[in-house]
């Protein structure tokens, strides 16, 4: 058995939930880097849920690189909420007609989700404010990222 497969075994679900919330406590404290590396290290852990991926692009949002905050969205699971942030962050890196899409999608095939309203409100204060969108990131971690599944 590998390291890291041992290392996954040694967290339950509760502990990556703590890990999970430590990460967006750095970004609401102003703390992207710190953030970033406590969302790479989720992302290892458990690299099918979208946790660890939106709170890395969030974190790397809020250093004002948009475009890192799409990359990591390569190998994100495709969930409404891993579609919706993707969405944001296309919209901040200024590709308007992709950003507009991905959160399109999430109203179209999750309307009864979470998400879906996030999206709404997005594509909302696109609307309104020309591109500007997403800068209130506290907002954010209130909403129910992937951890279940065998986290």
């Amino acid at each position: 058995m590998t390291q890291l497969a041992e290392i996954k075994k040694v967290f339950s679900t509760d502990e990556l939930r703590l890990l999970v919330e430590v990460g967006f406590v750095s970004i609401s404290k102003g703390e992207p880097g710190a953030a970033a590396e406590v969302f790479e290290a989720v992302r290892l852990l458990r690299p099918k849920q979208d946790a660890g991926y939106i709170g890395g692009a969030l974190a790397a949002l809020m250093a004002e690189d948009p475009n890192a905050a799409v990359q990591l969205f390569g190998g994100a699971p495709d969930t409404p909420a891993a579609r919706t942030f993707r969405g944001l962050a296309l919209l901040r890196s200024g590709d308007v007609r992709q950003g507009r899409g991905c959160l399109r999608s999430v109203v179209d095939n999750a309307p009864s989700s979470a998400f879906a309203q996030l999206s709404e409100e997005l594509l909302s204060e696109d609307a309104r404010s020309g591109g500007v969108v997403g800068s209130s990131f506290e907002s954010y971690r209130d909403y129910p990222v992937e951890l279940g599944g065998g986290l």
